[in-house]
């Protein structure tokens, strides 16, 4: 089932409203569809960055922005505070 991007922006809208807010009164930011499609496809399928902007119809530089900003909501959504640090 595919949603209208009216459909999938009033669903995020309500997700946001969902959340408490926190001690200073801001809701903690979520992550688009776009930013959790490409996360998926690449996280979890382990696809390559260009079959996934052919998928989604984008050039490579948008995935790889959504990749890097649906990491950092998520890192957000989860409360941890910094990026780790990858084992050497």
């Amino acid at each position: 089932m595919v949603r209208s991007p009216t459909a999938a922006t009033q669903q995020r809208d309500r997700c946001y409203l969902a959340q408490p807010p926190n001690r200073s009164g801001a809701r903690k930011r979520t992550y688009s569809v776009e930013q959790r499609t490409v996360i998926l496809l690449v996280g979890l399928e382990g696809m390559r960055y260009e079959a996934v902007a052919e998928i989604v119809g984008c050039p490579v530089g948008t995935i790889r922005s959504r990749l890097s900003r649906g990491r950092e909501a998520l890192r957000d959504l989860m409360g941890i505070k910094e990026k780790v640090a990858k084992a050497a």
